[in-house]
């Protein structure tokens, strides 16, 4: 019975390992049809930048019935952090999520 508990504790390790992998991110980015905007969600190795940019490039959002898709990446942050660019930090401010 000894070698089934291991493996379940192992397997508990590497659960929790993945999930603290999982970071809330947000992005200043710019949508296809030229305006600015602030998304945010999970990203799985939030600290990766190829991982970041992967899942928000794939983002889109809502404006007037279409959704853009975003065309460029501009500035990204942890979601608790602030944004570096004066312009992504007000729009970060007014934008509601």
């Amino acid at each position: 019975m000894k070698p089934l508990k291991g493996v379940f504790g192992l397997s508990l390790l590497l659960l929790a390992g993945s999930v603290l992998a999982v970071e809330d991110m947000k992005c200043y980015v710019e949508l296809a049809d030229g305006s600015r905007v602030v998304l945010q969600g999970p990203v799985a190795n939030g600290g990766d930048t190829k991982a970041v940019q992967e899942k928000f490039k794939q983002k889109g959002y809502e404006i007037d019935g279409a959704i853009q898709p975003v065309l460029n990446l501009l500035e990204c942050q942890r979601l608790r952090d602030k944004f570096q660019s004066l312009e992504a930090r007000k729009q970060d401010e007014r934008q509601p999520r």
